[in-house]
């Protein structure tokens, strides 16, 4: 360890090195701040011994200013100005008066050793040299608006208002420098000068005949009294609203709580949207705009909801929590399931305290169902298929789904209440109910009083009852395709769930469909016999047999080296075609098959099926004038004639003998 320095040795270390430089404290050792003194100037400051013996004074070398030094600076680099506070360092302002006008003022030793002087005097100095006369502001209206403006005033300054007048005869006062910049033009023109009470009066009934003033126009922005002569309403308005905006009567066109019925009501105003409220009464009590909330009844499956706001169900449409099928089906179950047992509960709730942050965004926990039964907390959540696969459609992962549903399992059982989740994959009837009566929902409810076929009968959307009632009529699947605008396998998917809850008696077995394909007349008993046979896929022939437009043919064969494609027909509307109906589609078929390969020789008007046919016909390839007939006139010559021919694609041909009938 090394020996510490004894005061006598500091002393005759610091007269060697800095012999005008005294001590003016004991040492204690080379961490300890002590006073030091400067023989030559008298400057006194803190120091740490080894920080002064070796760069010195601070006033000495210049790192430090005392207000004698700094006074002595001022006045050899700024003639402007007098310091007279004390120099306490380069940012803190310093007191000095200024030698032009006399005002003392503080100001930073900074700027005024870069020569900056008084800012009042300075402004006053640079506005001299550039002020603007009269003469040039005359000279600069004229170079801008040329004689559409004339100066009547005397020019000050440009923030300062000048009269000014118009080619057009009006005369204002306006600020030189809004003239001058363009901002601000004749009021007259522009249609911004101010009105008075007669031409209000006239504007009003051009643009608003029913509704007069009551009161004398003070200004277009100040409020006046006027009347609706419609309804008598009268009410306090600006007169811009009606003028410029062009609002009405806030009776007669909404935009107030005084319901007038007849007039603003909801059976007068939008009788469709009154006929969705549970008590019909609602309807004349308020408007179709309102933010009130009342109960709907659902016009299919009758289910009261909980109250709404009138205006978001006007402008969003009414959404059925027991029916709509925009609601995944285990929710509407359990919708229904709670409904009928007349357990008071909340649905797709959320609380303050569920908000959390996963993968850097902030998340806010909804839950499926909430009730409270015996002081005891509830909450019921339907994990159907997106709680163990991707989401496409919002991109959410299985294990970011399966975080949020931890996170707030925990944040539910950490305020006391239970959470009680029921798998619902995959979504059938069968499996929601059995994993209900094995779940701890079964020791809380009485499930064994549930009815569940009225239970899923009310989950059954509305398109699935009137495809059921369809099919019940004797529809056949075919037609309900094309009435519903939907496939196969939906209409399908409708039929069974109709079987299951009694809708309608539907099997897959007992109602498969023939089909027949129309090239060979076979018949098959379903589409997937008839996809082994001819090796076609059953989406293709399911395709064709509902007359998709772009897919009016399925797969093809090969007949002396020729595709002919194969036609199929659902076998119920095969029997209602015609031999005559059955050749012409088939055709027509075969045409969609190969219409963009015909070509036509319009030397001759004969057709082949493509440029191969056309080529062994003519022994010449026929592409050259086929795809440049600007290039090449010809290609090929009749094989008897040796006459030169011309080509055209077939579609090509018959859209230039349709315009030129129709120009005809």
């Amino acid at each position: 360890m090394a020996r510490l320095k004894t005061n006598e040795e500091f002393v005759e270390e610091l007269k060697q090195k800095q012999p005008h430089i005294t001590l003016l404290a004991k040492y204690v050792n080379n961490t300890v701040k002590l006073p030091f003194k400067c023989n030559i100037d008298n400057f006194e400051w803190d120091s740490l011994p080894t920080q002064t013996l070796k760069c010195g004074c601070k006033v000495c070398n210049g790192a430090w200013k005392t207000t004698e030094t700094f006074i002595k600076e001022a006045k050899e680099k700024n003639k402007k100005v007098k310091v007279i506070g004390e120099y306490k360092g380069a940012y803190k302002k310093i007191l000095c008066k200024c030698l032009i006008c006399g005002e003392e003022y503080y100001t930073t030793p900074t700027c005024i050793l870069q020569g900056n002087g008084h800012n009042a005097c300075s402004m006053k100095e640079s506005g001299l040299k550039h002020r603007r006369t009269h003469e040039d502001f005359c000279d600069l209206i004229k170079k801008k608006y040329d004689n559409e403006y004339t100066v009547l005033g005397q020019y000050t300054k440009a923030s300062n208002k000048i009269l000014m007048k118009h080619h057009c005869g009006y005369e204002w006062e306006v600020v030189a420098d809004s003239i001058l910049t363009g901002h601000s033009g004749c009021p007259k023109c522009s249609g911004v000068y101010r009105m008075d009470n007669y031409e209000y009066i006239e504007k009003l009934k051009n643009i608003n005949p029913t509704i007069v003033p009551l009161e004398e126009f003070k200004g277009i922005d100040k409020k006046i009294l006027h009347k609706c002569t419609v309804c008598n309403h009268e009410w306090k308005v600006i007169p811009a609203s009606l003028v410029n905006y062009k609002r009405g009567c806030p009776i007669c066109k909404g935009g107030t709580n005084t319901v007038i019925v007849g007039l603003n009501d909801m059976w007068t105003t939008n009788p469709e949207l009154a006929k969705l409220l549970s008590n019909s009464n609602d309807g004349y009590k308020y408007m179709q705009g309102s933010n009130s909330k009342v109960s709907w009844k659902c016009p299919d499956c009758g289910k009261i909801s909980k109250p709404m706001v009138i205006s978001k169900v006007k402008s969003r449409g009414f959404f059925c929590k027991a029916c709509s099928q925009t609601r995944s089906l285990p929710n509407r179950i359990m919708y229904n399931l709670l409904s009928d047992m007349d357990i008071k509960f909340q649905d797709e709730l959320s609380f303050e305290w569920c908000r959390f942050k996963l993968n850097g965004k902030n998340r806010k926990g909804i839950y499926d169902f909430y009730f409270e039964l015996n002081d005891n907390k509830y909450i019921v959540e339907m994990d159907g298929y997106f709680h163990a696969n991707n989401n496409t459609m919002n991109g959410q992962t299985t294990k970011t789904s399966q975080k949020i549903d931890f996170i707030k399992d925990k944040l539910a059982e950490e305020h006391g209440i239970k959470v009680i989740r029921i798998e619902c994959i995959p979504s059938t009837t069968e499996i929601i109910k059995k994993n209900i009566l094995t779940s701890d929902l079964y020791k809380i409810l009485d499930l064994t009083k549930v009815n569940w076929n009225k239970c899923f009968y009310n989950s059954a959307s509305p398109i699935i009852k009137d495809v059921c009632k369809d099919f019940n009529n004797g529809i056949c699947i075919s037609d309900l395709e094309r009435n519903y605008n939907k496939d196969f396998g939906t209409i399908q998917k409708f039929l069974l769930y109709g079987n299951k809850i009694g809708l309608c008696h539907y099997t897959c077995d007992g109602n498969r469909r023939k089909i027949v394909c129309l090239n060979d007349s076979k018949i098959f008993q379903s589409i997937s016999k008839a996809s082994k046979f001819y090796n076609i896929p059953e989406c293709s022939i399911q395709k064709c047999c509902s007359q998709n437009k772009e897919n009016v043919y399925a797969g093809r064969k090969l007949e002396n080296d020729y595709p002919i494609p194969y036609i199929f027909k659902y076998y119920e509307d095969y029997t209602k075609m015609s031999d005559l109906e059955i050749l012409q589609y088939i055709q027509k078929a075969t045409f969609e098959r190969h219409k963009n390969n015909i070509v036509i020789c319009t030397t001759t008007n004969t057709i082949f099926p493509n440029t191969i046919y056309a080529k062994e016909w003519c022994g010449s390839s026929i592409t050259g004038n086929l795809y440049n007939p600007s290039l090449v006139s010809y290609s090929g010559k009749h094989p008897i004639t040796n006459e030169k021919l011309k080509w055209l694609k077939y579609n090509d041909y018959l859209k230039s003998t349709a315009s030129s009938e129709g120009s005809f």
